[in-house]
């Protein structure tokens, strides 16, 4: 996973070498559709004008992503697929909509990132959870992979992926290990990951309290001042606790 953004640089010459100076049209790229030709089009792709860049071309584009990524991956060029999609990712952002290359690319994608889950490669986990959250594939593939992270590597690590499964299903809110990483996160205010930690908190497990939050809110001020509000207009606190939160 570490090595997946050099092949970038192959990627992007792989492409050039069907650039020219002649803009193609929508009928280029259509018969370029018809024939598979997805590198070719790909580099083509924003010859179309933005103004004219409408539903049809998006399909394009998409099919073309799809099919290249899908190439890279039978030719057993796994690390030459992701840094693809990445690339493609950034630079189309309707792709995350695109349910065939979002599947494609996650299903490519998570075995590749076990090594950094196993040697415990920080930077490597965040860049992972951050890019598996915008593909948002199955709640349970993201909370699968949260707690091989909360387990493995940081329990505050584990947010992105926790905060994917939460959007996918707010069940996922009753499970000790996501209250866990997020009580742990919130009594951190400097960490990283507490904004996002905050948002599942108090919007996407806003239905549910979190388990043990009553050690949390009496030991964190951090963790009174994100959590009280929301639990005070809910009614999960009461007697003692509600005086805590309420002083």
């Amino acid at each position: 996973m570490n090595k997946i953004l050099l092949p970038l640089l192959a990627v992007a010459s792989s492409f050039s070498a069907f650039a020219t100076e002649e803009r193609y049209s929508m009928e280029d790229l259509t018969a370029l559709h018809k024939t598979q030709s997805w590198n070719e089009l790909l580099a083509h792709a924003n010859d179309i004008r933005p103004s004219k860049r409408d539903d049809a071309w998006q399909v394009l584009v998409a099919d073309a992503a799809t099919g290249a990524f899908n190439n890279y991956v039978s030719s057993g060029a796994a690390d030459s697929a992701i840094g693809l999609g990445q690339q493609l990712l950034t630079e189309y952002a309707f792709l995350s909509e695109s349910k065939d290359f979002t599947q494609s690319f996650a299903k490519t994608l998570v075995p590749a990132a076990q090594s950094c889950i196993k040697y415990s490669m920080e930077g490597c986990v965040e860049s992972y959870g951050q890019l598996l959250a915008e593909l948002s594939p199955a709640g349970s593939v993201s909370f699968e992979e949260g707690t091989k992270v909360f387990q493995n590597v940081s329990k505050s690590l584990a947010i992105p992926f926790y905060a994917a499964a939460v959007k996918q299903s707010p069940e996922y809110c009753e499970d000790e290990k996501v209250s866990n990483a997020l009580l742990y996160t919130l009594d951190r205010p400097s960490n990283s990951q507490f904004a996002l930690a905050k948002e599942v908190a108090t919007n996407g497990c806003a239905n549910t309290a979190l388990t043990n939050f009553e050690n949390y809110i009496i030991d964190s001020q951090s963790v009174r001042e994100t959590l009280c509000p929301t639990y005070l207009s809910k009614g999960y606190v009461k007697g003692v606790m509600k005086k805590v939160c309420q002083s």
